[in-house]
């Protein structure tokens, strides 16, 4: 999965959601790199959540190592301070022998403390999402997008993450069906985000 803010803006035009000046107050002008360490982070967790048999984060994160070997500090200064410091780690004296276990450290550090690949991936999806809402990167119900995102199983253990993608659902639900009700809609899906935070 990528970040696809802009589609997902556009479905929601395309379905009748919202019109076209709100589609445009919608927009954000988003840091290339966000962007980018965002899908990657993404990408990580989509073999644990079922959705991909390949490793998608590998080739986009040895892309990742060379644009921090011409331009560290205007890379990391534009990434929250856990992801830098994890991918960081996980980039230094990184080679195709270690790619695998560079990234279950990167899964581990930011999808902890869980104790399953899966449950790191289910929280990792949704601190993603969370924190594009608290950063200002993205409109709060599109980074909701991303926290409601993974399909929970009667299996998976209720983290504040897990519970959150729950409540994440209805939010979204409410937003798109309750017009009048969106302003405080998004007040709430706001405080949600500022409670999934990243690993200390």
């Amino acid at each position: 999965m990528y970040v696809e803010d802009d589609l997902s803006v556009r479905s929601l035009l395309l379905t009748g959601v919202v019109t076209v000046a709100e589609a445009r107050a919608m927009h954000r002008d988003r840091p290339v790199v966000r962007d980018f360490v965002d899908s990657l982070l993404l990408e990580l967790c989509r073999r644990p959540l079922g959705d991909n048999g390949k490793h998608a984060f590998v080739s986009p994160f040895e892309s990742f190592v060379r644009l921090l070997g011409r331009e560290r500090e205007a890379t990391l200064a534009r990434l929250p301070n856990p992801v830098a410091e994890a991918l960081s780690i996980a980039a230094e004296g990184f080679t195709r022998e270690n790619r695998f276990a560079r990234a279950a450290d990167v899964l581990s550090r930011l999808g902890g403390p869980a104790p399953t690949n899966r449950g790191r991936a289910l929280a990792l999806h949704t601190r993603v999402g969370a924190a594009r809402i608290r950063d200002g990167i993205t409109h709060p119900v599109i980074g909701l997008t991303i926290v409601r995102y993974p399909t929970l199983r009667d299996t998976d253990v209720r983290t504040p993450e897990a519970t959150a993608i729950t409540e994440a659902e209805q939010l979204y639900r409410r937003w798109c069906d309750h017009r009048q009700h969106r302003r405080t809609t998004e007040q709430k899906i706001v405080g949600l985000a500022h409670r999934l935070t990243w690993p200390e």
